[in-house]
């Protein structure tokens, strides 16, 4: 408790995302009703969306299409029926372009099968917007500038909320205490913003809406590494309870570096767009401002006194640095 009472703009925002945490009802915008649930996954339902796309993209983006065809073709099964279809069905929930045009494209060859979908895929639209990840989250369903702050407030689960907060507590307290709290406040606030964008401007906005405090703290840790020009943090590892099995190392912060990075990099090349269910492209984009501003300062040579942190302890080897030395200062 120390430490919050010197860093209050984390302690806030902490409370701010478990309080709309409890507060809010939610089921992520997925997650939907048996009957609801069972429709979407009829076949008719997938056949008749996957015939819309597929269409959809052979109009607008031929190139796209024939890649995604002869791919399908040169498999050594030569297979295309239902692996076509469902590759074209989970791919069109993540095309925003699509999805807010959808009901004024051509329409399916069987009108009796075109009714059967249309009426499903508006309980879908309908059932999404009652839902509070609909509403706060970045997505199809508006494009309120509002959403680009809601959403960093908003989590699905109680594993995303604390992979979430552990993460703001760590690096919150260390930015605020090192930087100051308006920095600290504005650090979250345009982090997100910026990861929001990056997201939409990569990705595109769909269906699944984009929620979390991730973008948000991954610009306060990306921030605070390239800050911080102490060498060694100390962390904790543990194997086995038994001596030498666990303890402290001392390792260089920019150990952590091309970790941070280079996860979601990796994550954005291997899989496609449609199969993740982490917004890697909203992690790269906070990442990349957190580094920005941090350039920014020192660029513009502002002062920040390095305060003793939580992270920070000498590395046993060297000789302990004094608070009013020169190198305490950048």
């Amino acid at each position: 408790m120390t430490h919050f009472k010197r860093a209050p703009v984390t302690l806030m925002l902490m409370i701010i995302c478990i309080f709309f945490y409890l507060v809010i009802p939610m089921k992520n915008g997925i997650t939907f009703p048996n009957e609801l649930s069972n429709k979407i996954s009829q076949k008719n339902f997938i056949s008749v969306q996957s015939y819309l796309y597929e269409n959809y993209v052979k109009e607008k983006r031929p190139n796209e299409w024939i890649f995604w065809e002869k791919r399908f073709f040169e498999r050594k099964d030569n297979l295309k029926g239902s692996e076509w279809e469902d590759f074209w069905f989970q791919t069109s929930f993540k095309d925003g372009g699509f999805l807010e045009t959808i009901l004024n494209l051509n329409q399916h060859p069987d009108p009796i099968r075109y009714e059967s979908w249309k009426k499903t895929f508006l309980d879908f639209k309908n059932y999404q917007k009652k839902d509070f990840s609909g509403l706060f989250g970045i997505s199809t369903q508006g494009s309120k500038w509002s959403y680009f702050i809601t959403y960093q407030f908003i989590h699905s689960g109680f594993l995303h909320l604390f992979s979430n907060m552990m993460i703001l507590v760590l690096f919150g307290v260390l930015v605020e205490i090192q930087s100051g709290s308006w920095i600290c406040l504005m650090l979250y606030l345009i982090g997100g913003i910026v990861g929001g964008i990056f997201y939409n401007i990569t990705t595109g906005s769909n269906m699944a809406p984009l929620i979390g405090a991730s973008g948000s703290v991954s610009a306060l840790l990306s921030f605070y590494l390239f800050t911080e020009p102490r060498s060694y943090l100390r962390f904790f590892f543990f194997f086995f309870p038994t001596e030498d099995y666990y303890g402290d190392i001392y390792l260089s912060k920019w150990w952590l570096v091309p970790l941070l990075i280079l996860t979601d990099i990796n994550a954005i090349l291997t899989y496609p767009d449609w199969s993740l269910t982490v917004a890697h492209t909203a992690h790269l984009g906070a990442i990349l401002f957190g580094i920005f501003a941090a350039g920014l300062i020192k660029l513009f040579s502002y002062k920040i006194r390095l305060n003793e942190t939580l992270s920070w302890v000498p590395h046993p080897e060297e000789i302990q640095l004094v608070k009013d030395d020169p190198k305490w200062m950048i």
